[in-house]
C-alpha cells in the first residue's frame, strides 16, 4: 500500500523527534526525490566519492559488451530528451547491488547515441530495458535479447537478474524483495515485482 497507515510504515525524524509519515510510494526514486523537497543537504550534497555502478555506453561499448560472450548485460534506451532520472535511479541502486558481479553490466544510453544497433528494440516506446544474456556454457552462443516486463523498481529488477544470471549461490537482495521459501527457485509463480513476464512473449525483439 501507499498510504500512511499501511505497514510498513516510513517516519520522518529531525532531531529524533518524529515530525511525519511518508505517504508515497515505496520506491527509491520517490523516497529520494521527497528527502530532496524537504532537505537542502539531499540536494547539495557532493555523490561523487562514490563512482556510479550505472555504465554511460556508446554505441560502439554496448554492441562490445552485447556482443560479449561471458557478459551479461541490462540496458535502458532512453529518449533523446533524457527524462528517465526516476528510473536511473532504480537502475543504479541495482547496479550496485551487483558491483561485484564481474560478468553483469548493467547501463543506460540515449536512442540518438544509439545509431541503428537500438531499432529492433524500440519500436515499443521509451524507455525500454532489454537484458542480453551470456553465452550458453554447453551449446555456445547467446540467447535472444529480452525485453523486461516487470515493475520498475530496483528490488524488481534485481530478482529479474538473479533469476537470468542463475545466481542461485550469489543470490542479491535489496530492501523490497520477499523471502524465497526453501527449495523456491526464480521460475516459480509469478507475483508482482517478482520475476519478469513469460519470455517467450518478448524474445523475439526482431521480428
Amino acid at each position: 500500500g501507499t498510504g500512511a497507515a499501511d505497514y510498513p510504515t516510513i517516519r520522518i525524524f529531525e532531531e529524533g523527534r518524529m515530525v511525519d509519515e511518508y505517504r508515497g510510494r515505496r520506491v527509491v526514486s520517490e523516497i529520494l526525490a521527497e528527502a530532496e523537497q524537504r532537505y537542502d543537504k539531499f540536494r547539495t550534497a557532493d555523490d561523487t566519492t562514490e563512482d556510479s555502478a550505472l555504465k554511460d555506453f556508446t554505441t560502439s561499448s554496448l554492441a562490445a559488451v552485447t556482443h560479449d560472450m561471458g557478459v551479461n548485460t541490462l540496458v535502458m534506451i532512453e529518449g533523446s530528451e533524457g527524462g528517465c532520472s526516476a528510473l536511473s535511479l532504480e537502475l543504479e541502486s541495482a547496479a550496485r547491488a551487483f558491483r561485484k558481479h564481474t560478468n553483469i553490466t548493467i547501463g543506460r544510453i540515449a536512442i540518438n547515441d544509439c545509431d541503428q544497433f537500438c531499432d529492433d528494440y524500440t519500436k515499443h516506446g521509451l524507455p525500454v530495458l532489454v537484458f542480453f544474456g551470456q553465452a550458453d556454457p554447453f551449446f555456445g552462443f547467446k540467447p535472444l535479447p529480452v525485453f523486461y516486463a516487470d515493475l520498475r523498481t530496483a528490488p524488481a529488477i534485481t530478482r529479474f537478474i538473479n533469476r537470468k544470471c542463475r545466481l542461485a549461490e550469489e543470490y542479491v537482495r535489496l530492501p523490497g524483495m520477499r523471502p524465497r521459501a526453501e527449495g523456491e527457485d526464480d521460475s516459480s509463480i509469478p507475483r508482482a515485482g517478482d520475476v519478469d513476464a513469460p519470455d517467450w512473449v518478448f524474445q523475439a525483439a526482431g521480428t
